[in-house]
């Protein structure tokens, strides 16, 4: 069993919060640059440890003249002083990858080890739970829509308009990432809505 036993876990993961830091915890952000080739050099500037050129597609695509992308090894952060940047192992993911959070978050559970049993299927029920996981955690919600959006998707591949609907499920991806960006928690209630929203559209389609 692993140091947290997350990758032993049959039923519904608790704490979703607490699985991201798990994932975070396992794999050193280094190592995905070296996965992706990306080639850096150490340096202590402040609290970063390593720089490289920007490897975001919004920005240079790694063809800056000088490396304005930071990586802190210890904290396993980032910050670009070129496109401003920044946040950890699973953003650097989604900006790189162009992922939404939750693909970017299961990737690297995937490279971290971590599977217990379905992962989706633990996202989708973790409110099962709710006496020790009560149903109003922002995340919680947006994972759970994400889940949903996801399968449609997967139930659709053969459909012709299939491109159309993966371009409608973009945009929810980006709206899904502005509500773990932006949202306090007491707006839970938010996020609550907006996935009985997509349920019901869904399940009319």
């Amino acid at each position: 069993m692993s140091e947290n036993g997350w990758d032993k876990i049959d039923e519904p993961l608790i704490e979703i919060e607490g699985l991201i830091g798990v994932i975070l915890d396992k794999v050193n952000i280094l190592s995905i640059l070296d996965k992706w080739g990306i080639e850096y050099s150490a340096c202590k500037t402040g609290e970063f440890t390593h720089r490289a050129k920007c490897p975001f597609p919004m920005h240079s695509f790694g063809d800056e003249r000088t490396p304005s992308f930071f990586v802190s090894e210890e904290q396993n952060k980032f910050y670009c002083f070129g496109c401003n940047s920044g946040g950890n192992t699973i953003d650097m993911i989604r900006l790189y990858a162009g992922k939404p959070f939750y693909e970017a978050a299961k990737w690297l559970a995937e490279i971290a080890g971590i599977t217990s049993g379905n992962i989706d299927e633990s996202l989708l029920n973790i409110t099962k739970k709710e006496k020790r996981d009560p149903e109003h955690k922002i995340v919680t919600h947006v994972f759970r829509t994400g889940i949903v959006i996801r399968k449609f998707l997967k139930s659709i591949e053969e459909n012709a308009d299939y491109k159309e609907w993966v371009e409608w499920a973009d945009k929810r991806f980006i709206k899904l990432d502005k509500y773990l960006n932006d949202l306090k928690d007491d707006d839970w209630e938010v996020v609550r809505d907006y996935h009985n929203k997509i349920v019901k559209y869904l399940k009319r389609k």
